[in-house]
């Protein structure tokens, strides 16, 4: 099933020059306290002045057990001249033991104009952050566009993100990569995430990630895995192949 709806999301991208590019694609698992729970496809295309990613994800392991979920989402955007990635629209359709929920945030260049969830979310403990309070953010797949594709360890972890997934603002602030040790450089990334307390109130709550990167044979590098200790145990997103 995964593969299908990933194909159908690739094939949708409305990006005529990225959608005439070959994307770089990955397969991924998603384990927490040791224990895989998902796993999926992710394509990301960079072509001139636009990019694409497209991902689904599933349960799996010992997840499917107690869970049947779906996730699905593509964004497209623009490159600017530095590098920085801005994105027009970021959509996602999911499923949950059966319930769909959709999602699509509209940009204007500086950060989300629109959210719109249909039907509008019932797990959430509060309201959904303003959007006019989240100028200046990204989707959680603008992350992915850079973080995968190829580049030097310095370009790779040069850049910190503000997030807002439609329902969550987080950070991701990479530091300088370290030395190089068995064939892999680590990034350090301190990774915070914004909940309302009982009072409506935002409250941070910072994690500590790293990022393992791996030399390709052009010379350049790649994001291989990502690793983390949160509040549930370990988790760790890592390619299936490697």
């Amino acid at each position: 099933m995964r593969v299908a709806i990933f194909s159908a999301v690739i094939a949708a991208a409305s990006v005529p020059a990225v959608a005439q590019d070959n994307p770089l694609t990955r397969a991924f698992s998603v384990h927490a306290g040791g224990v895989k729970v998902a796993e999926g496809d992710i394509a990301v295309t960079r072509f001139n002045q636009a990019y694409a990613v497209a991902v689904s994800v599933e349960d799996a392991g010992i997840a499917s057990f107690f869970v049947d979920a779906l996730y699905t989402a593509q964004v497209e955007g623009v490159v600017e001249a530095d590098g920085t990635l801005r994105p027009d629209l970021f959509s996602v359709k999911a499923w949950w033991d059966g319930d769909e929920q959709e999602l699509d945030i509209n940009y204007d260049g500086q950060g989300p104009v629109l959210v719109d969830y249909r039907p509008e979310p019932d797990w959430l403990e509060g309201p959904l952050p303003a959007v006019e309070d989240q100028g200046g953010t990204v989707d959680p797949l603008t992350v992915f566009a850079h973080m995968l594709w190829p580049a030097s360890p310095e370009e790779l972890c040069g850049r910190g993100f503000e997030v807002f997934s439609g329902s969550r603002r987080s950070s991701i602030l990479p530091e300088a990569p370290l030395e190089p040790r068995d064939g892999v450089i680590t990034c350090p990334v301190e990774y915070t995430r914004f909940e309302a307390n009982d009072e409506g109130i935002m409250e941070p709550e910072t994690m500590d990630f790293r990022i393992e990167l791996r030399a390709r044979e052009d010379g350049l590098w790649e994001a291989d895995r990502l690793v983390g200790d949160t509040r549930f145990g370990s988790f760790v997103m890592k390619s299936r192949d490697g």
